[in-house]
C-alpha cells in the first residue's frame, strides 16, 4: 500500500465534520461536501492518490457507486471509510480492497447492525450552524457503553429511538418518546461516534494504511461504468461523444473500405465534422454507423432529444444557440439535418 500525499488527498465531509475541523488534521487536503454519484471519478481525473468517505448522499441525490469506488482503487488510489456513508462502503468492499476505520465501520463489517438508515439523517444550516437529527448509530454506541443499567432498559431506549423516523429523531422527539428516567440516561451518556470515529481516522491515517494489505483486483467496463466516466471525464456532451466515437474509429479502423467511408453523404460528413470538430473521415464513419444501425428518430423525438443537448451545453437561449452553430460554420440549409445525424450518432454510440 502506498505512501499518501497530504496536497493530493480528497475528503468528503459535510456533517460529520466542517472543514475546519478536517483542517485541523489534514490542512493541505482538499475538503468537499457529501459524495455522490461519479464524485470518485472526478477525484480520480482530478489526480488525487487518497480519497476519505466520510458523508454522502441519497434519497434525493444518488449516491456513490461501488463501482466507481473499485475503479478507483484499481486505478491506485486509496481509499478510506468511516462514520457515515464512508463505512457502510467500506464495510461492503473491504475484501477488494478500500479501507475502514471505527465503530460504525465494525459494526456493519460484523453484522452488528445491517441497517443503513442507521447512519442517516436530516440536517439543515441556520447561519453558520447546523442543525441536525441524530444517527441511531450514535445511539446504539452509546448505549453500548452504558454497564450499570441492565440491558432490557437500554434495548427499551433502543427500540424506542428506532421506532422514530430518522428524518424526525431530534431530542424533542425522543423526549416525548422515553420516560423521563430513560431520557436523562440517554442525555447524559450520548456520543457522537460518527464524530469521534472521522477525526480518530485523520489522527491515525497513516496507521490505516500502513496496517493494510495490498489487494490487486480488476473492475469489469460494464456499459453503465463506462457511461459514467465519460459523463464524467467529459462535460461537454459533444466531447463525451467524441471521445466514444474516436475509440470506435480506431478499433475499427484497419477493417474500414475504403469506399466505406467515401459511401457516406459528402455534404453531412462536412457538416458533422464541423459539428463535432473531428476528421471528415471520422464524421464519415458516423454517418456510416447510422445507416448501418437502422436508427430513426421521429419529430416529436428529435424535438425533444434537441431540447436535452442544448441544455446540456447551455444553449436555451435560441441567440446563444444561433451564435454557437455559426462559431461553428454550421450551414444553416441543412442544420436541421446536422442535429439530427448526431442525435441519430447519440444512439447508436450508447
Amino acid at each position: 500500500m502506498s505512501q499518501f500525499s497530504p496536497h493530493k488527498t480528497i475528503v468528503f465531509s459535510e456533517t460529520t465534520l466542517s472543514k475546519k475541523e478536517v483542517h485541523v488534521y489534514l490542512p493541505q487536503a482538499k475538503v468537499v461536501s457529501s459524495i455522490k454519484t461519479g464524485d470518485m471519478i472526478q477525484a480520480l481525473n482530478d489526480g488525487f492518490s487518497l480519497a476519505i468517505i466520510i458523508d454522502g448522499n441519497f434519497d434525493f441525490v444518488s449516491s456513490v457507486w461501488h463501482k466507481e469506488i473499485l475503479y478507483a482503487i484499481e486505478k491506485d488510489m486509496i481509499v478510506i471509510g468511516v462514520s457515515s456513508m464512508g463505512a457502510l462502503r467500506a464495510a461492503e468492499l473491504y475484501p477488494y480492497g478500500m479501507l475502514g476505520s471505527g465503530y460504525v465501520f465494525e459494526s456493519y463489517k460484523n453484522n452488528v447492525t445491517t441497517d443503513d438508515s442507521e447512519v442517516a439523517i436530516s440536517y439543515y444550516r441556520l447561519d453558520e450552524t447546523l442543525q441536525s437529527t441524530l444517527a441511531l448509530i450514535n445511539i446504539r454506541y452509546s448505549l453500548s457503553q452504558i454497564k450499570n443499567v441492565v440491558p432490557p432498559v437500554l434495548e427499551s431506549i433502543f427500540n424506542k429511538a428506532k421506532s422514530i423516523y430518522y428524518k424526525g429523531r431530534t431530542w424533542a422527539e425522543l423526549q416525548a418518546a422515553l420516560t423521563e428516567s430513560e431520557y436523562a440516561l440517554l442525555k447524559q451518556s450520548y456520543v457522537d461516534i460518527k464524530e469521534k470515529d472521522a477525526k480518530d481516522a485523520l489522527r491515525n491515517l497513516t496507521k490505516i494504511i500502513e496496517s493494510s494489505a495490498s489487494c490487486a483486483i480488476k473492475v469489469p467496463k460494464t456499459v453503465f461504468l463506462k457511461k459514467l466516466i465519460r459523463d464524467v471525464s467529459y462535460q461537454d456532451e459533444i466531447k463525451g461523444i467524441v471521445a466514444i466515437l474516436k475509440e470506435k474509429y480506431q478499433r475499427e479502423a484497419l477493417a474500414l473500405k475504403e469506399t466505406r467511408v467515401e459511401s457516406a453523404d459528402d455534404v453531412q460528413a462536412n457538416e458533422l465534422a464541423k459539428l463535432l470538430e473531428v476528421d471528415k473521415a471520422i464524421a464519415a464513419f458516423a454517418i456510416n454507423l447510422i445507416a448501418e444501425g437502422n436508427i430513426s428518430l421521429t419529430e416529436k423525438g428529435f424535438q425533444q432529444s434537441l431540447a436535452v443537448v442544448r441544455k446540456n451545453l447551455g444553449l436555451l437561449d435560441g441567440n446563444q444557440f444561433k451564435e454557437w452553430c455559426l462559431n461553428h460554420n454550421l450551414d444553416f440549409q441543412v442544420i436541421e439535418q446536422t442535429f439530427r445525424s448526431y442525435l441519430l450518432l447519440r444512439r447508436a454510440i450508447y
